[in-house]
């Protein structure tokens, strides 16, 4: 059907009247001439008339001829070649610029390729929506697309493929137009996108840029041993091979050690090198590898470890305490709860309160506050403890009160092996040795927190947050626990729990969380600093320390220093995660349609035909002025 680019002009055809008029309303006068044979005259009149009445309609016709070319010429009609010709296309176009796409392809990289077939290719009147894993643009024309996506650079975020369409179709001002969904992407299988429901929608097109057939190395992962002093390193490689990589331990520009790491018929293998003790501030594992770039570097930092510092107040006897927290790695000290300094309790990391048989208000609020910063408290009861007292001290610390005290001997015998105090402690859960056992006991109702229960299933240890209580008296006389293999590991791990651990590495995707022991002034703040960027985490103040998190922030893979009051207080190194490693991508044998997988090429050719339209101006204009000619022609020869 045809229709018209300016059908506005068709107005224009009132214009045909003119010659009309013209033609019924001669403004010419006739002169009268006198002939001596009228006869003759009469005969020459009527043959006259004839000829002049055909010529003048000729001219007209012409007339009118001509203007109508004209007037149809410029309202330009044509006839679309699809109805989609006949709309206005408006495309919203998303461009993975993830990892994955730094792999090689047959233009220097997939990134590099999509941007150069999207600038060559995208048509020159189309109105286009775009945006990356973290850009967005709206309502652009080709010059300003084109400009916006040659910017274009790789980045550590990542977007599914129902993000992309849902947010393509957000940007959609009309949705009665003709508008198209266009995902261009590699379409690694990292995720469980539903690609038949998604292609039900006609309107989504996937634009897949494919990579040279590669083997992708990485590093995948880094695990340090501090007892032996030595870093694990897990390497992967994207298929089965038996190929080398050349791997390299730097500490800063300080190569620690090199080492060709074969893969022997394997896509993963490890490595253990030896380290030298002490602080590694700025760690870096590197290997060498021609496809994904970003996953080659691997960043961490080995800090020193301050001391734990362990304050027992007792009433009973403790010195099984003292051979538990004996080692350098604690600063351990005890007191009388006659003795007790109030002020320095929050010069601690762990409180363990043993054997006292009250706890008066000022050691109430004392233990509240020192929970509160941060500190880990450990009650173990008196075994005639004031349980009014201890319940309000043990419900302010949201652990189970006391109940009434069971004065019958029971035997702990079930360990809560999945609870994270007792990971990596047993090898294999153990049901054949010597079980302690108390004589007296106070019952709690500890739910799934329980740690330790006795062979009743009643709970012998039980926590909340980082703070412990046991339900019985440690005392010689009432039990036997202090001599039982279980003691020295929940103990310690208590006191290591105690303080935040620090990981050699954290992945910039997680909400991570440090502690950092500092007194600062009220105006200071921790930032985390490298290179010239500096970073203001979420903190929270304690008395002599200061909680950071990260959630929000734009951390980039690296080492990063903590600072404050101008003083580098520990390093802290983050990674890329490792999900764009993989080299598993989405095939056209996969879909039902095979179709609706195409290149960048194939889909704009294919918009191209779909939009074309014949017209013809050219040919009325033509027409035009050969009418005018004829015409013309007429006038001259036409008696």
């Amino acid at each position: 059907m045809m229709q018209f680019k300016n059908p506005v002009y068709l107005y224009f055809l009132f214009l045909l009247l003119v010659p009309i008029i013209i033609h019924l309303f001669q403004l010419r006068r006739f002169k009268k001439t006198a002939f001596t044979n009228v006869a003759l005259l009469k005969v020459l009149s009527v043959q006259s008339r004839k000829s002049s009445q055909i010529k003048k309609w000729i001219v007209l016709s012409l007339r009118m001829l001509t203007i109508a070319s004209f007037v149809l010429a410029f309202a330009q009609p044509f006839i679309p070649a699809s109805t989609e010709a006949s709309q206005k296309t408006v495309y919203a176009v998303y461009l993975d610029n993830s990892f994955s796409m730094q792999m090689p392809s047959k233009r220097g990289n997939l990134l590099t390729q999509a941007k150069q077939e999207l600038v060559e290719l995208i048509p020159e009147n189309a109105t286009v929506h775009f945006f990356t894993n973290q850009d967005r643009f709206t309502n652009l024309n080709a010059a300003t697309f084109k400009k916006e996506v040659l910017a274009i650079e790789f980045s550590d975020q990542e977007l599914k493929i129902e993000n992309a369409v849902n947010k393509a179709k957000s940007l959609f001002g009309n949705k009665n137009a003709n508008n198209k969904i266009v995902l261009v992407s590699d379409f690694q299988l990292k995720d469980e996108t539903d690609y038949a429901a998604l292609l039900k929608d006609e309107s989504i097109s996937l634009l897949q840029v494919q990579p040279e057939n590669k083997i992708n190395f990485s590093i995948a992962n880094l695990d340090f041993n501090e007892n032996e002093q030595t870093l694990k390193i897990q390497l992967s490689a994207s298929e089965q091979t038996q190929e080398q990589v050349e791997l390299s331990v730097y500490n800063a520009s300080e190569l620690l050690a090199k080492q060709e790491v074969a893969f022997e018929n394997s896509a993963s293998t490890e490595i253990e090198i030896s380290l030298s003790e002490g602080e590694i501030t700025n760690g870096n594992v590197q290997i060498e590898d021609e496809a994904i770039q970003y996953d080659n570097q691997f960043f961490f930092s080995i800090n020193s470890t301050p001391k734990i510092k362990v304050l027992a107040i007792y009433e009973e006897e403790a010195s099984f305490l003292r051979r538990i927290f004996k080692n350098e790695e604690f600063e351990f000290e005890s007191t009388s709860i006659e003795n007790l300094d109030y002020a320095q309790l929050n010069e601690k990391n762990i409180i363990v309160l043993n054997g006292v048989k009250n706890i008066s208000n000022q050691l109430n609020n004392s233990l509240i506050k020192f929970s509160e910063d941060a500190g880990s408290v450990v009650i173990i009861p008196h075994q005639e403890a004031k349980l009014e007292n201890y319940n309000t001290t043990l419900l302010n610390l949201n652990l189970p009160k006391f109940n009434a005290a069971i004065d019958n001997e029971q035997k702990i015998t079930n360990i809560n092996f999945e609870h994270p105090l007792l990971e990596n402690v047993f090898t294999e859960q153990i049901t054949n040795f010597e079980y302690p056992l108390t004589r007296s006991h106070f019952q709690m109702k500890a739910g799934n927190n329980a740690i330790l229960l006795y062979a009743n299933q009643e709970a012998f240890l039980t926590s909340a947050d980082k703070n412990y209580v046991f339900a019985a008296s440690f005392s010689t006389e009432n039990s036997n626990f202090t001599n039982s293999p279980l003691i020295v590991p929940i103990l310690y791990n208590i006191a290591r729990e105690s303080v935040l651990k620090q990981n050699i590495f954290d992945f910039t995707d997680e909400i991570n969380q440090y502690l950092v022991e500092v007194n600062l002034a009220s105006d200071e703040v921790v930032k985390l600093t490298k290179d010239e960027d500096v970073l203001i985490p979420q903190q929270r103040r304690f008395s002599q320390s200061v909680e950071i998190n990260t959630p929000e922030l734009p951390i980039e893979a690296g080492t990063y220093q903590v600072e404050a009051a101008g003083e580098t207080l520990k390093n802290i190194s983050f990674n890329y995660p490792r999900t764009e490693s993989k080299l598993d991508y989405l095939q056209a044998n996969q879909l039902q349609n095979q179709d609706r997988l195409k290149s960048i090429e194939d889909f704009f050719n294919q918009e191209s035909r779909l939009q074309q339209v014949d017209e013809y101006w050219k040919v009325l204009l033509m027409f035009a002025i050969l009418f005018l000619i004829l015409e013309m022609l007429a006038l001259r020869y036409l008696k």
